[in-house]
């Protein structure tokens, strides 16, 4: 079993579960390799591609959730997947928490341990894979600015202080969306494609979706927050 895993997500937890990691998996039959995520971006992505070349056939991503798209990126570019499991130890973890992962590491760890698997959906926008949701429009940059050492120091509310800081100077994009139901046109400032109902830490922000019911979930901010649409 190959665990990627960053090393300073959800301040640095990794690093004190590490041990019982290994005790854990090692007595459930695992033999575990360890491998760091690195600076670089994208590095978690080409470590699980080499993962599946080497031979791995249980590969966890031990992060957050851009560890898991990392990973998740690098399993679907490989010439084969092997069973992906995820170890919820960042900020927000939304797809640990729509597969209804224990939000403990150590309970999940044991989940882990007994093998048990789920089928899921895999979204493609363009040659980017994704696992949970793919975002657009001009609020995407609010997820951006936020700095690790501040996730780190205030976990999710670093979402919240950067929003406030940004909100001002959003402004809605034209755009012109083709769904199963018809055409959207107009001006928006957020949509997500959503896989699972856990976004940004909210689990009832999608209701509708599923992250195993072979659709994905189209919800659309509009240039007024009270203006929505699913």
């Amino acid at each position: 079993m190959l665990i990627i895993y960053n090393p300073v997500a959800g301040q640095r937890k990794f690093h004190k579960l590490m041990p019982v990691a290994e005790q854990v998996l090692e007595e459930a039959g695992f033999g575990v390799t360890l491998i760091p995520t690195t600076e670089q971006a994208k590095s978690a992505t080409e470590i699980a591609k080499q993962g599946v070349l080497d031979g791995f056939e249980f590969i966890i991503a031990a992060g957050g959730d851009g560890t898991v798209n990392d990973v998740v990126n690098g399993l679907m570019q490989a010439p084969t997947q092997p069973i992906f499991g995820v170890l919820p130890v960042g900020t927000t973890n939304d797809f640990a928490r729509a597969l209804g992962m224990a939000k403990d590491p150590v309970e999940a760890l044991h989940i882990i341990a007994t093998g048990a698997t789920v089928k899921v959906d895999v979204g493609q926008a363009n040659d980017q894979y994704f696992i949970n949701n793919a975002a657009g429009g001009k609020m995407t940059e609010i997820t951006y600015a936020v700095k690790e050492s501040m996730k780190n120091k205030i976990g999710r509310l670093a979402y919240l202080v950067s929003g406030i800081k940004l909100l001002p100077k959003l402004t809605p994009k034209q755009v012109k969306i083709t769904h199963d139901k018809g055409v959207f046109e107009g001006k928006i400032l957020l949509l997500f494609g959503a896989l699972t109902n856990s976004v940004g830490g909210m689990e009832k922000l999608c209701p509708p979706a599923i992250l195993n019911d072979g659709y994905m979930d189209l919800l659309i901010l509009k240039k007024n927050f009270t203006d929505t649409t699913t």
